[in-house]
């Protein structure tokens, strides 16, 4: 899953990284992902965080693939501009 988000309030690259640091280990902690700031590391209001989940059966993986979007959407202060889900 690629979820490509705007930080329309950040104001340095080092702000960004904060935001995305608590985004992250809180998708971690709660979903049992693995994810990481795949695209648009120089930019200070624009990221592409990529994420990966391992199991039996794609409807688990399309579930917590829902769940996660719903979670960013009600959690953060985040604007999702493109979900990508990929599950083989």
């Amino acid at each position: 899953m690629h979820l490509e988000l705007r930080l329309s309030w950040s104001r340095s690259l080092k702000d960004k990284r904060r935001i995305l640091h608590s985004v992250k280990e809180k998708l971690k902690q709660r979903f049992n992902i693995s994810l990481v700031e795949s695209d648009y590391q120089d930019q200070l209001n624009h990221a592409l965080v990529s994420l990966a989940q391992v199991a039996l059966q794609k409807e688990v993986i399309y579930r917590t693939f829902q769940r996660i979007e719903d979670f960013v959407n009600d959690h953060f202060s985040l604007e999702i501009l493109h979900v990508d889900r990929e599950v083989q």
